[in-house]
């Protein structure tokens, strides 16, 4: 919660930056090499970082390399007030989690939109399944903070991660092929190949795959691991130009996901062992109706000492260990592999009309998952379910046109958006229910069917005032329209068959006033607002309601202020933002019934949230052999209202006290590479990447279970570099900290009990890469 305190800090740590800059600016010798400039493409149009009004983390794809990223996670160790998880909060699915200045979506679950957009080469990716792409052949990843509701529009209330390919090269054939070998069975390959087609065509292959074994034992199984990665993809690029004015890209991706079911393991039973929290429901059943010694099992005095009782006689104490038992749908035990398939094909067209640019955006994309859940930890079948079908695919259309009018003096895009999507969720619960209710288990089939559309008009004008000074208005119309069907029945009732319609009209202006003060200096005010689509509860154990309840839009109102630097002749960039973001009728994802919704565990609105913080990117080339990067994030988020003053989530009251969740007060990385020149013989890279994080809390409940306390993280490698830049050997450390925190920590109250994705331990591996042509 915001404090007096809190706000020095940042005031404190802000000089501390400023400091800095100016320090590294009096060390940094005249031999030290200038830093790239970057490209980017944040606001739809290309310009340099420096040049760009807006808070926007970039990675390059080189950078990515030598850091050792293996797929999109790595932006949440890179940019400042961004977390990006791969651990879901349940067992089966290993599905991103991402936060933008405490901003975002931790649930997979087909009828909630993510928070921050997701974007391949200009494509929104409708669902967070299928999002956490293998970094393979990438030009660059941008991080856009704060909401882009103009540009970008669609749920990108937190900001937006737009991932840009390399595209295909007619001048030179390029390729390259890397494997690599390590501990716990870590087995990787990619390749990619660049081939010229002639003068003005280009084709660009890309393959890659990796396997590792799982971290967390499945104790019920002989030999059996869970958190195991086994993953394999595929994308080919096709690049044309028939003429000057007009070029035409195509490409096609795919990836196949077939590893075992997500690393997570029990934290805490809750209810059991003289814990004060009430007794929960199927926990309690299974010892009262099913575990054959009701005496023994509904006291929590004995319970801990029998194998026939829900208790913490299955906490094993260890993080890395599970009693976890997974089932098919006719209950018998199975060494489960989730079956992920996602594919996607976009084609965009270009044509240069002399004043203007008509850009064309086409895409589909589909994925389709099967997953197994165990939610109780137990050997038992107290919870558990199946999906048997789970897939989504969708179709966007995008029109740009841009260019330049009065003398270059405006530059101007406007653009039109349509997107659809169709899902459905096929899930099988298997549950412990009383006999009196229920005969033996209580087996349930619930469906979840979407089909949503978005359309969008949006335009963007920069208009220079004077020389130094440019203004940017933007604005985006945006209707949307969801439908949900929901398909299962109530508790020894008839089958239920609801149906919810909702549509939402909104305007979403942003307004930037820059100020270029040197080549080296720039300084920009911004106001911009974003929003993302309500939505239905969609998990009722119990009770269906009728007609289905819903939860409103959010709204999001950010101002901001910013500051770009190049000093020391372009050795040292300095790049500084401070925002405060208002967000209206928030959506806060709850365990438990709450108002209207029922027997529900989702979403609703909880109120008003302010939220507040300070961002800081230094890359410095000290000398000409070395480079350091730090970044720095101060986040604060207080809760200023709350509707009806109060929100009842299981046995928690959700007040103005709590914490918001995926806030930490501090985080930063620390990253540097040093390369020792040994001339013909090659070079020596060596790299090491440290990031950390303050205390927060991952649910807005705020249980102790839930509270991720702060952590520090350390990656690092050693290259050999051939002096012909052909041959890599590398060897890489992760996570060399040895650090044990959680990806994702959730309470299940209606089971008892609290679980998590704890961290993969330390690991090493070894790498060779080997390049030809160019």
């Amino acid at each position: 919660m915001p404090t007096n305190s809190h706000f020095g800090r940042m005031k404190h740590l802000g000089a501390i930056v400023a400091a800095a800059a100016v320090a590294a600016g009096s060390i940094v010798p005249a031999a030290a090499q200038e830093l790239e400039e970057i490209i980017v493409t944040a606001r739809k149009i290309e310009e340099s970082l420096q040049e760009a009004p807006v808070a926007v983390s970039v990675v390059t794809g080189d950078t990515l390399a030598r850091m050792g990223s293996q797929d999109l996670t790595a932006v949440g160790q890179y940019a400042p007030n961004v977390i990006f998880e791969t651990g879901q909060s349940t067992s089966g699915i290993r599905s991103p989690t991402i936060y933008i200045r405490g901003v975002g979506q931790p649930d997979f679950i087909i009828v909630e939109d993510p928070a921050i957009g997701v974007y391949l080469d200009g494509v929104y990716v409708g669902r967070t399944i299928g999002s956490v792409f293998d970094l393979v052949d990438v030009n660059r990843v941008e991080v856009l903070r704060g909401p882009q509701g103009t540009l970008f529009g669609r749920n990108t209330i937190g900001g937006a991660i737009n991932l840009i390919s390399k595209r295909p090269d007619p001048e030179a054939v390029d390729a390259r092929v890397k494997v690599g070998l390590g501990e716990n069975g870590y087995q990787s390959a990619q390749g990619v190949i660049n081939v010229p087609l002639g003068e003005t065509a280009a084709a660009r292959f890309s393959a890659h795959g990796h396997k590792q074994d799982g971290y967390v034992k499945a104790l019920q199984y002989d030999d059996y691991d869970i958190g195991g990665e086994d993953v394999w993809g595929f994308r080919a690029a096709l690049s044309f130009d028939p003429t000057e004015s007009f070029s035409v890209d195509f490409a096609f991706d795919y990836s196949a996901d077939s590893s075992a079911p997500n690393a997570v393991s029990p934290i805490n039973f809750l209810h059991l062992d003289g814990n004060p929290r009430p007794v929960t429901t199927f926990g309690t059943w299974w010892n009262v109706f099913h575990s054959g010694n009701p005496a023994v099992c509904a006291n929590p005095a004995t319970a801990p000492s029998s194998p026939a009782c829900f208790s913490s006689y299955y906490h094993p104490n260890d993080p890395y260990a599970t009693h976890s038992v997974f089932v098919d749908n006719d209950g018998n035990q199975i060494e489960p592999n989730q079956k992920l398939d996602v594919w996607g094909a976009h084609l965009n067209l270009s044509l240069d009309l002399g004043w203007g640019q008509l850009t064309s955006i086409t895409a589909i994309r589909e994925f389709e998952v099967t997953l197994h859940n165990d939610i109780d930890f137990t050997p038992f079948i107290i919870f558990a379910n199946n999906h048997d079908d789970y897939s989504q695919d969708q179709f966007s259309q995008e029109l740009q046109l841009s260019g330049t009018a009065f003398d270059d003096r405006l530059d101007f895009l406007v653009g039109l958006f349509y997107f659809e999507e169709d899902g459905v969720e096929d899930i099988f619960n298997q549950l412990a229910f009383p006999r009196a209710v229920a005969p033996a288990f209580y087996f349930q089939t619930v469906t979840r069917y979407v089909d949503n559309t978005s359309k969008a008009a949006f335009t963007q004008l920069n208009y220079d005032l004077t020389d130094s000074l440019r203004l940017t208005l933007g604005m985006r119309y945006t209707e949307s329209e969801k439908d949900f069907n929901l398909v299962q029945p109530n508790i020894l009732g008839a089958m239920v068959d609801n149906t919810g319609h909702l549509k939402v009209e909104e305007w979403t202006p942003m307004a930037t006033l820059s100020w270029t003060y040197s080549d080296a200096a720039m300084f920009y005010l911004t106001y911009s607002e974003g929003f993302r689509d309500g939505g239905f509860p969609a998990r009722f154990v119990g009770r269906v309601p009728e007609p289905l309840p819903f939860y409103d839009p959010e709204y999001m109102e950010n101002y901001e202020i910013g500051a770009k630097f190049l000093m020391a002749d372009n050795r040292i960039r300095l790049n500084l933002a401070a925002f405060r973001m208002d967000y209206t009728d928030i959506q806060v994802t709850a365990i438990a019934p709450f108002g209207s919704i029922g027997d529900s565990t989702t979403k609703d609105n909880l109120g008003k949230v302010k939220m507040s913080g300070l961002e800081a990117e230094l890359t410095a080339a000290v000398t000409a052999d070395f480079v350091l990067n730090v970044t720095l994030g101060i986040l604060d988020d207080e809760i200023e209202s709350v509707v009806g003053g109060l929100l009842r989530s299981g046995s928690f009251d959700i007040t103005r006290d709590n914490d918001l969740p995926m806030t930490p007060e501090i985080s930063g990385t620390i990253g540097g590479e040093y390369t020792y020149n040994l001339d013909s013989a090659g070079r020596i890279v060596v790299r090491a990447d440290y990031s950390f994080k303050d205390d927060y809390y991952t649910r807005v409940e705020n249980a102790v279970e839930t509270l991720e306390t702060n952590y520090q993280s350390l990656n690092a490698s050693v290259r050999w570099v051939s002096a012909d830049d052909r041959w890599e050997v590398g060897v890489w450390g992760r996570n060399l900290t040895d650090e044990l925190y959680y990806r994702s920590r959730v309470i299940f109250e209606s089971i008892g009990s609290a679980f998590g994705t704890p961290t993969r331990p330390r690991m090493v591996y070894a790498s060779v890469q080997y390049r030809f042509g160019g």
